[in-house]
């Protein structure tokens, strides 16, 4: 072989290393990628773990305070119907005290309870005080 072709051998086979070189750092390059993407995905699926346990959570709050809500108006509602009761007891009462002995009798008329609207335990009730017509 020729002085020549030796040389133009080596220059292609140092040409061919730097080409093999580079390709190795390329798939180097994308091995870090691949592992540093792979990372973020476990990464990402352990939040979206951790999110789906907090929504859970969150729902089993939501349950809970409906229930516990919906009790207390239950029982607000219970104690709205029982001093209701006790008013209109009341003012049964107060009528046959005012007629006992009355010749013009007269009656205490309950017109409106309200009910409670706001937190606060607020009710009211309106009377009104009429003459019996008679007969």
């Amino acid at each position: 072989m020729a002085r020549g072709d030796l040389n133009s051998l080596r220059i292609i086979g140092e040409e061919n290393m730097k080409a093999l070189e580079e390709a190795l750092m390329k798939f180097s390059s994308v091995d870090r990628d691949k592992e540093l993407f792979n990372e973020q995905l476990k990464d990402n699926e352990l939040q979206l773990k951790e999110v789906t346990k907090n929504v859970e959570k969150v729902k089993a709050m939501l349950k809970e305070n409906k229930k516990q809500t919906k009790e207390r108006v239950d029982k607000l509602q219970e104690m709205v119907n029982e001093e209701e009761n006790q008013l209109i007891e009341h003012v049964e009462a107060i009528n046959e005290r005012i007629n006992k002995n009355s010749e013009d009798p007269m009656y205490l008329s309950l017109i409106h309870i309200s009910e409670p609207t706001r937190q606060a335990e607020i009710s009211y009730a309106v009377f009104c005080l009429k003459k019996k017509k008679k007969k």
